[in-house]
């Protein structure tokens, strides 16, 4: 098969024959198949013709040895004569565009000629090899650096440039939330950073750039400080001890000889310093500490360190250098405690290193297990008691007497009688028996502390055993009495002692009450004797229950019995609780109230920044008054038909039981948009990232509420009743003007 060279393509040209495609294409190469001299293979495009037998594994474009490019080319022949018209042959495919000729005669249309067959594409033309990159060049080698120039002359000062625009105010919003809108200037802190707001937005958590930016970030953390004092043991030398400040300030001995010199060194002059020195009593024998000239023990303290085996710890302070010192004892296994003081008061040391105390205002009952703020009475496991007032009379603030089982109507007792501070005056004593009551009863609340009442000299008996009672919240109850003058006994039940004319006088621990009285259980001498004069004793319009911390871990304010985990009293006019809330949004809930019944986790009821209260099953109300609306407005005429195409089904909430009666939000939103609210979701879950203080367990583990991006709608169902009154007023207008009608069409009838 002869080949040429193309001068034009550069390619190799078949001459001469015809080449068979059916024989001598073999389709794309495969570098697994052998090719013999001839055969034809396509390879990217072009066409390859094999130049040699066993041509196995020679990449066409690659291997010109092996393979030849070629295009296919016949060789042309001479042009023979025209023969004689032949029929019509089928048409064949569509050759090269020729030039423009001029333009013919528009001849008469002839039909439409049948489409012929599609011809045969043509193999595409091949493409010449690119030519290989010539090898980069070797980098030069870096010039050596000139000296740096001398500086030159100071320029003259620049003109002062005009005033930069008010920077962007910014406000704190505290921990980010991602229930909160915020807008330009937030400033909000997450994960120990902050972050500015950059554009308005809500739930896009900080450190997304594209709504926030950093404003200071969350610093590494430092590296842990050297706490340890250092402790430096000292000796004892010929019955003497040096403490050198310069190696430390804490010291500690244990005592194998009887101690009588005690000295300082490297103290620094005219500073005030202090030391501290643990002794260690021996085991076997109890050596003594005597203080050298120069040293004093504080406020005539004289600890003797006699206990075996004890440790005691004593300070020492200066103020002069170490001319003179101070010496107290910090305590220690018996001897070095701290005398004078009141048993239970919590001590306080002031700049001189002097102890004080104020029992009135902290104390501790290590036998009850009691600490109180402001008392030294607490009533419960922790007081916060305010400073009460001064205990007064309380006779003014009574109203009137009340009694239970009293003998003789005729000296039936009266507000003057049990009042006017005579305790045995004939004429002025009441009669009573055993298991009768006597008591005065008050137009505001009395804080009692003290109760005393009158035991006349004129009748057989006296009072022997008694209680006292109070009223309050809607019931009696038993004062327990602390301490008794005229009698004996603390507690419910306590005994007078008075076997003539005199006063027995009670004690308690401050109650509130608006009623009080004397119960009298047993009577020594008679069956009956008399009752002269009340006082009650304390102070009104004042709770000292500021805060009460119960064993249960019940909270009171202004209560000593609190009867829930927070529980408010308040029996004046005063603020019993406040919540208040400085968001914007109306949306935004000032209270949430939560319950375990039924759907554990989730809001109950929460009240809203514009006073809306929206509850569980959706149902939401507002105020009424008109003063507070606007925008008031006739309902559509079309209401009624709205309204009887309300569809309304049974169902049961998830996770419930019980079967409710109500409406589905689509149908009430297609007939009234307006009634239909979209509550956003919230998942609340144990915060992951809370790491736990000191003393805190899992127990305390805070909860963290996120928002979910989706919706519930709710139907405002409070508004439906109002529908349907209005809709029913409606109709009995129409039902009323028919009826009318129909009497006038009667009368018309019958004329």
């Amino acid at each position: 098969m002869p080949t040429r060279i193309n001068p034009e393509t550069g390619r190799m040209d078949l001459v001469g024959d015809t080449l068979d495609l059916g024989s001598a294409l073999q389709g794309v190469w495969s570098g697994s198949v052998t090719y013999t001299k001839g055969e034809a293979v396509s390879y990217g495009g072009p066409l390859y013709i094999s130049l040699l037998d066993a041509n196995t594994g020679h990449q066409p474009d690659e291997n010109p040895i092996w393979w030849g490019e070629v295009t296919l080319r016949g060789t042309p022949g001479p042009q023979g004569p025209a023969g004689a018209d032949g029929p019509q042959g089928l048409q064949g495919p569509q050759g090269p565009a020729g030039a423009d000729g001029p333009q013919g005669l528009q001849g008469l249309q002839g039909p439409a000629g049948a489409d012929g067959p599609q011809g045969l594409q043509g193999l595409q033309g091949l493409q010449g090899p690119a030519g290989a990159d010539g090898p980069q060049g070797l980098q030069g080698l870096q010039g050596l650096q000139g000296p740096a120039g001398a500086d030159g002359p100071q320029g003259p000062q620049g003109l002062q440039g005009p005033q930069g625009v008010a920077g962007q105010a910014m406000f704190h919003r505290n921990e980010w939330d991602s229930a909160v809108t915020y807008v330009l200037g937030d400033v909000v802190t997450r994960n120990g950073s902050s972050y500015f707001c950059r554009v308005g937005h809500a739930n896009q958590e900080p450190p997304n750039t594209t709504y926030w930016g950093l404003l200071s970030g969350k610093g590494d953390p430092g590296s842990p400080g050297d706490m340890l004092e250092i402790v430096v043991p000292v000796p004892i030398l010929s019955g003497a001890v040096t403490l050198d400040m310069a190696a430390g300030t804490v010291f500690t001995t244990t005592l194998d000889a009887n101690v009588t010199g005690i000295t300082f060194s490297n103290v620094q002059p005219s500073v005030a310093s202090t030391a501290t020195w643990i002794v260690t009593q021996d085991a076997a024998t109890p050596y003594t500490i005597t203080l050298p000239a120069g040293m004093s023990w504080v406020a005539g303290q004289n600890p003797v360190f006699t206990t075996l085996s004890a440790k005691y710890i004593l300070e020492f302070k200066t103020v002069n250098g170490g001319a003179s010192w101070t010496v107290s004892s910090l305590g220690g296994g018996g001897g070095g405690g701290i005398s004078g003081f009141t048993p239970g008061s919590v001590l306080f040391v002031g700049p001189d290193g002097t102890p004080s105390e104020d029992p009135a205002g902290f104390y501790y009952d290590p036998v009850s297990r009691r600490f109180g703020f402001g008392t030294n009475l607490p009533t419960n496991f922790m007081s916060f008691n305010l400073q009460a007032p001064a205990v007064t009379n309380q006779v003014s603030h009574a109203i009137g007497v009340n009694t239970t089982g009293m003998l003789a109507p005729q000296y039936t007792p009266t507000l003057e009688i049990l009042t006017d501070g005579s305790f045995s005056l004939p004429g002025n004593v009441s009669l009573i028996g055993p298991n009768s009551t006597i008591g005065l009863d008050y137009d505001t609340t009395v804080y009692m502390s003290k109760i005393v009442f009158g035991v006349p000299g004129n009748v057989p008996g006296w009072i022997r055993n008694f209680s006292v009672e109070r009223y309050s919240d809607g019931m009696w109850s038993t004062i327990d009495v602390t301490s008794i003058v005229g009698g004996t006994g603390t507690g419910a039940i306590v005994t007078c002692t008075a076997t003539s004319a005199g006063t027995c006088t009670v004690y308690c621990l401050t109650v509130p009450g608006t009623k009080v009285r004397v119960r009298c259980l047993s009577i020594e001498g008679n069956d009956w004797t008399g009752f002269s004069e009340l006082q009650v004793w304390g102070y009104t319009n004042f709770n000292p229950y500021a805060v009460e911390i119960t064993p249960s871990g019940d909270i009171g304010f202004g209560t000593a019995s609190a009867a829930g985990k927070v529980d408010i009293r308040q029996t004046s006019d005063a603020l019993a609780l406040r919540v208040s809330r400085s968001g914007i949004d109306e949306t935004e809930n000032i209270a949430e109230f939560y319950s375990d019944h039924t759907s554990p986790g989730l809001i109950q009821t929460a009240i809203r920044n514009d006073g809306t209260i929206v509850s569980r099953n959706s149902v939401i109300s507002t105020f009424s008054d008109p003063k507070v609306k606007e925008g008031i407005a006739d309902p559509p005429l079309d209401i009624f038909d709205r309204f009887m195409r309300l569809e309304f089904k049974n169902f049961y909430l998830k996770g419930d039981t019980l079967k409710q009666f109500g409406l589905l939000s689509p149908n009430v939103k297609e007939n009234f948009p307006g009634l239909v609210e979209q509550i956003p979701d919230y998942e609340t879950f144990p915060d992951p990232d809370w790491t736990p203080g000191p003393k805190q367990t899992e127990a305390n583990r805070p909860w963290k509420r996120v928002f979910l991006g989706t919706y519930t709608e709710a139907v405002k169902v409070s508004m439906i009743p109002l529908l349907a009154s209005f809709c029913l007023q409606i109709e009995v207008g129409k039902r009323a003007a028919l009826e009318a009608r129909v009497a006038a069409l009667e009368t018309d009838r019958v004329v």
